[in-house]
């Protein structure tokens, strides 16, 4: 947790003291963060991440620092996420650190005390507004502090880390949710997607998470939640996102491998079948059965697939779903 604390101050502190840049030197800062993160995602050594993650930290806010920078585009940087709401008041930006070694990642090589640890990744992150003047919330991972994330609300400073990969927005009696969609590796043997919600309090600060998802597991009511969180083995792929067409929430309906296994996520796999939510009276209200998702809703939103996962990995679980 030391680690985390010091990348959230790091970004603090950046953001405190670093130097407005030109425009011109923006081109040079989006190219420096480009290397960086590519360097973190091929290096096999844990402390060389650490050192490109502690490097990213002061070049983004940098670069955030140039005149109008809400208006630059950070793209072509691999392993960063940015999302922008279409009413584009704010921007987030997501990414991950790994923490395994690329020789004892796979779950069969780890001693059976770390089999189900939670540290094998730490999440980063910040919102910035759209303003003129740079407003910049830095997101703290607080992952390992909050033992029943479905029912935290938090805070940009105590933030259940996540990699987002898509936004939707909501807006009931007054007040807009933006929907925020995410990947989370879990454990070494099990992965969480994530769907989120953000708001804005009346101080223009953000929250995570409020009590609008009425959520069924295993065919069991849970009753409301501040979060959904979908927790499967990570030998599969697991689909959870928004479809405008439909107005829902849609998700792989995951179920134990044998019956014994209720409640033992990591051995939770994909039936084929799908459920999801939609949206009544400012609640996203559990649909038990959704009976098909079509091409044209794959072509409508392709970022429903796992994109952590090779191609290799899908077709092997195309292989066995025909089997």
């Amino acid at each position: 947790m030391n680690k985390i604390i010091i990348s959230f101050l790091v970004m603090a502190i950046a953001f405190t003291f670093s130097q407005p840049v030109s425009a011109q030197n923006m081109q040079e800062l989006q190219d420096s963060l480009s290397s960086l993160f590519s360097s973190m995602a091929k290096t096999g050594n844990i402390e060389e991440r650490k050192s490109y993650n502690q490097q990213i930290i002061p070049t983004f806010v940098s670069a955030l620092k140039t005149e109008n920078s809400f208006n630059k585009k950070f793209k072509n940087i691999e392993g960063l996420s940015v999302l922008y709401p279409s009413d584009s008041t704010f921007r987030i930006f997501t990414w991950l650190v790994r923490l395994a070694e690329d020789d004892t990642n796979a779950a069969g090589n780890l001693p059976s005390d770390k089999l189900y640890s939670a540290d094998y990744y730490e999440y980063h992150g910040a919102i910035q507004m759209n303003s003129n003047d740079l407003v910049l919330y830095p997101l703290r991972d607080s992952t390992n502090l909050i033992s029943f994330p479905e029912d935290k609300i938090s805070t940009h400073e105590n933030w259940y880390g996540s990699v987002y990969y898509n936004i939707s927005e909501k807006e009931y009696k007054g007040r807009k949710y933006y929907m925020l969609y995410g990947w989370k590796n879990s454990t070494p043997m099990s992965t969480k997607k994530i769907a989120e919600v953000l708001y804005f309090d009346e101080n223009n600060k953000p929250v995570f998470g409020a009590p609008i998802f009425e959520v069924y597991k295993d065919g069991e009511a849970f009753g409301m939640k501040n979060r959904f969180i979908l927790e499967y083995s990570n030998r599969a792929s697991v689909s959870m996102n928004y479809y405008p067409s439909k107005d829902q929430i849609l998700y792989d309906h995951v179920e134990p491998e044998q019956p014994e296994g209720k409640g033992i996520y990591h051995s939770y796999l994909p039936d084929g079948t799908y459920e999801g939510f939609e949206f009544k009276d400012g609640v996203w209200k559990h649909v038990e059965k959704v009976y098909s998702i079509t091409n044209s809703d794959i072509l409508e939103n392709p970022t429903q697939l796992d994109s952590r996962k090779s191609k290799k990995d899908r077709k092997k679980k195309k292989r066995k779903s025909k089997k």
